[in-house]
């Protein structure tokens, strides 16, 4: 079965075009939008089974993504901007989020806003906290919070080429920031329960334990998406050696982590409808880790296709993947049109769009069976570097060319390393962590530092000072297709 003759194919592609279309102000992007979906739309007009009502159909699809969008960017009546009093101080009742890159005298945190001056409330800010050196952390998920202070307008970038938070924050519908000290922060309520307090609770008990610090940080990241536990070194090394995206909780981690439950529950199958029971059980254990580890867009969409994955293998209906990968991204944007501004929701479908594609062109196979796996890993971290290169090198001007060394190297090794840290995480939850267990752990992370940190000094391998504009990518990407 041909993914791409499957009838939502065309209605799906032209929706997700007109999602996009809704957030463009520039003239130029909203042709190339319009033109793309004429295009789409004449070219499966020529073959079966899309030669009847294509064109029509596809342009209501197309329309209605505009709509989703352009409805998703409406301020609702009870957003916290329609409630304050301009210039001047206003109480905020805030939930934590996400905590963010920390310095010694400043914190960061994303924070859902739950009140304002007593008047309910919604929509997320960006809290700054100026704090003294050495003072510790006030902010907790254990409690909501009230701030005294004034908003402002999130500040565009001064320098034209460089990452443009701004726009990321639009993205994750954050449009303005606090400023404030600790003395104008108090403790409110405690909350109930959520999947923060959870997190928030499992690294208590990696911090509690006996684990080296930089283990501790890499299994925060890697496990729970805290990535604000890591250092700028750490993380400037990881980008060097390109390996960055072992910190970004997606495909990878989603797809190991459902073979886990899948074997968790595989005793379950010998009851009567027990592939039904193992099904939700995989599936209820998915959706609990993406909101354990924030929900971003990446984890989201990597378990709506695994979700749908396990579905289809268990109902009998074997669906093209590349299906499958279509199918997820217009269910997330349908249900969260924002998403297609996330920079990491992007990436994360050009990678898997770059294997599925380009993957089968590079094929080649080989007797013996090391080199075709040697190969076909090769294969597929090329083929997802070619397809998010330009889109990284425009955000980032770098591009580093030792990543395929660096993959040759970790990746084999990831899935039993990702084994080993949830092993250690629940460990915890019973007892301490034995000798045996802490140094493997140890001398895991710290070998895995050590490689990292030796390829990221090759600097004559990274191209750095790289600027593409918006059109120049534009242009890569439809010579790519």
């Amino acid at each position: 079965m041909k993914p791409l003759s499957l009838p939502l194919v065309p209605y799906l592609l032209v929706f997700v075009l007109g999602v996009h279309t809704a957030y463009q102000i520039d003239p130029l992007y909203l042709g190339i939008d319009g033109l793309l979906c004429l295009v789409l739309l004449g070219y499966f007009s020529m073959f079966p089974p899309f030669m009847r009502h294509t064109f029509i159909l596809g342009l209501c699809f197309y329309v209605m993504g505009y709509l989703v969008g352009n409805i998703d960017q409406k301020i609702p009546h009870d957003h916290y901007s329609q409630l304050v009093k301009i210039s001047q101080e206003n109480n905020f009742t805030v939930v934590l989020e996400r905590k963010l890159n920390p310095t010694k005298t400043r914190e960061r945190f994303y924070v859902k806003v739950e009140q304002v001056n007593d008047l309910h409330a919604s929509g997320s800010l960006l809290l700054t906290v100026n704090k003294s050196e050495g003072q510790k952390s006030l902010l907790s998920h254990e409690n909501k919070w009230v701030v005294k202070g004034q908003i402002s307008p999130i500040q565009a970038p001064l320098n034209p080429g460089s990452f443009n938070y701004k726009a990321y924050l639009r993205s994750i519908k954050i449009y303005h920031q606090l400023n404030v000290s600790t003395d104008v922060i108090s403790a409110a309520e405690s909350t109930g329960f959520s999947f923060l307090k959870l997190s928030a609770f499992l690294m208590k008990k990696l911090d509690q334990s006996r684990l080296k610090p930089k283990t501790i940080d890499i299994l925060k990241t890697i496990l729970l998406g805290e990535r604000s536990s890591l250092d700028s070194a750490t993380r400037d090394e990881f980008a060097k050696a390109g390996v960055v995206h072992l910190f970004a909780i997606s495909g990878l981690h989603i797809g190991l982590l459902m073979l886990f439950f899948q074997t968790l529950f595989k005793p379950l199958s010998v009851l009567p409808k027990g592939k039904l029971w193992q099904n939700i059980g995989v599936l209820t254990c998915l959706w609990a880790y993406a909101f354990l580890v924030g929900g971003t867009a990446s984890v989201i969409r990597a378990v709506t296709l695994f979700s749908a994955y396990q579905i289809g293998q268990n109902s009998g209906r074997k669906l093209p993947t590349t299906y499958l990968v279509l199918l997820s991204m217009g269910i997330l944007l349908f249900l969260r049109p924002s998403f297609i501004l996330q920079l990491g929701f992007q990436m994360s479908y050009l990678a898997v769009f770059g294997i599925l594609f380009l993957s089968p062109l590079l094929q080649i196979n080989f007797n013996w069976k090391a080199m075709q796996w040697f190969w076909k890993l090769t294969i597929v971290s090329l083929s997802a570097q070619i397809a998010v290169a330009p889109l990284s090198i425009f955000h980032f001007n770098q591009f580093p060319m030792l990543f395929l060394l660096s993959n040759w190297v970790i990746l084999p090794f990831m899935g039993l390393f990702l084994y080993a840290s949830l092993i250690v995480l629940l460990w915890l939850l019973l007892s301490p962590l034995p000798q045996w267990l802490l140094w493997l752990e140890d001398t895991a992370v710290e070998t895995m530092l050590n490689f990292v940190q030796w390829v990221a000094q090759k600097e004559n391998w990274l191209l750095d000072d790289i600027y593409f504009d918006l059109l120049s990518i534009v242009l890569i990407y439809l010579t790519l297709i």
